[in-house]
């Protein structure tokens, strides 16, 4: 019920014209996989499995950084004998792994936001304007195997990725924009 409050003020009030998602941890918990894939390369690169509790906490501290630098960050931590971009190898074999598991995958939606997105896009239709466009830094691969798993593409008119490494950095809404041919005070 709040939520059908919140969509409907939103449609009545502000009149939007598009709406911009994130994927990684809005529409699909996928930090899960991506802090389990960091610490099965780790262990890899050890020998031996990190204490859980501190591996929890180095995670919690990096995660959303560039996975470049988290690499550095481990190696430095754990005072690992490998090269960070082969430990990043290592993480991204293990992501992609889990990225293969369909069924994780979907587990793994928010749904109550989904609905969202979907009442949002409803109401855009009915206004007559706007775009919904998935903005995300997520490679291209793995944005097709997140669409592809969980049937979220049909939610979305355009899909910008891929642009940098870093959330922090705002070339992917940027690029959103300029395809849109709009400003951010037209957006969601």
């Amino acid at each position: 019920q709040p939520i059908s409050c919140f969509v409907g003020y939103v449609m009545t009030t502000i009149r939007p014209i598009h709406l911009l998602c994130n994927m990684d941890g809005t529409l699909i918990d996928t930090e899960g996989i991506k802090a389990e894939a960091w610490r099965r390369a780790v262990t890899d690169a050890l020998g031996h499995e990190p204490d859980r509790n501190e591996y929890e906490r180095l995670y919690s501290e990096y995660a959303g950084a560039p996975g470049s630098e988290m690499a550095k960050w481990f190696v430095a931590h754990y005072g690992l004998r490998v090269e960070p971009n082969a430990l990043f190898d290592g993480r991204e074999r293990y992501r992609r792994e889990a990225y293969a598991d369909r069924k994780e995958l979907a587990r793994r939606v928010y749904g109550p936001l989904v609905a969202v997105i979907q009442r949002l896009r409803d109401g855009l239709g009915v206004l007559g304007s706007g775009s919904t466009v998935l903005v995300t830094t997520a490679s291209q691969e793995q944005v097709d195997q997140i669409m592809e798993a969980t049937d979220l593409r049909d939610l979305f008119d355009d899909i910008v990725c891929g642009l940098e490494k870093s959330a922090d950095n705002p070339a992917c809404y940027r690029e959103a924009l300029k395809r849109l041919g709009t400003e951010p005070i037209d957006c969601i």
